[in-house]
C-alpha cells in the first residue's frame, strides 16, 4: 500500500508540530505553499474569518450589501453545527470576485476586536528553507495569490502560479 501525505497553504504549525513528527518517523510529505501569505506574512481571508469566528458569543453577519444575505453563528449550537454555519459564510464568500470578497471580509472583521483574535500564522521563509533540507519534505507551488483561479483571467493565473514557483525555488534552492 502507498499513502501520500500533503498539506495545504503553508502554516507555521507545520514546522512546529508536523515537522518533528515526520522527521522522527521518516514519513515523506509534500507541503503546497501559498507564497503570497508567506512573503507578506499575512493570513488568507478565510483564516482571518475562521479565527475571528472563534469568539464565544452570538455572531450575526449581514452580507446583504453583497447579495449574500444574513448569517447567524450561534453560541448555543454544538461545535459541529457552529462549523456548518461558518462554512456557509465561507462558501458564500468564495463566490465573490477577489476584490469584492476582500471588501466583504473587511466588513465582517470590523465587528471584532483585533486584540481578542489569536491568528494562525503562515510559515516563514526561514522555516521553509530549514524544512526543505529534510529528505522527507517536498514543497510544491500552490499559487501566489490564493484566489480561486477560475475567477481570474488567464494572465493573472499564469502570473500567480509562476510567482509561487519562482519564489519557492529561490527559498528552497530546489526546482518545483
Amino acid at each position: 500500500n502507498i499513502a501520500v501525505i500533503t498539506f495545504d497553504d503553508g502554516y507555521s504549525g507545520y514546522r512546529k508540530v508536523v515537522f518533528p513528527i515526520i522527521e522522527s518517523m521518516g514519513v515523506p510529505v509534500t507541503i503546497f505553499v501559498s507564497t503570497g501569505t508567506v512573503q507578506n506574512h499575512i493570513l488568507n481571508w478565510y483564516d482571518s474569518l475562521i479565527t475571528a469566528f472563534q469568539h464565544d458569543g452570538q455572531i450575526q453577519i449581514n452580507l446583504e450589501r453583497f447579495s449574500l444575505g444574513t448569517y447567524n453563528i450561534s453560541a448555543h449550537h454544538t461545535s459541529e453545527e457552529r462549523w456548518e454555519e461558518i462554512e456557509g459564510v465561507l462558501t458564500a464568500l468564495k463566490e465573490l470576485t477577489p476584490d469584492v470578497r476582500e471588501t466583504a471580509v473587511r466588513h465582517i472583521l470590523e465587528k471584532f476586536d483585533a486584540c481578542q483574535i489569536t491568528p494562525v500564522a503562515p510559515l516563514s521563509i526561514s522555516e521553509i528553507r530549514e524544512m526543505s533540507k529534510s529528505p522527507f519534505v517536498t514543497f510544491g507551488a500552490h499559487s501566489h495569490c490564493h484566489n480561486r483561479l477560475i475567477q481570474l483571467d488567464k494572465e493573472k493565473i499564469k502570473v500567480s502560479i509562476e510567482r509561487s514557483k519562482s519564489l519557492l525555488e529561490e527559498w528552497t534552492g530546489k526546482p518545483m
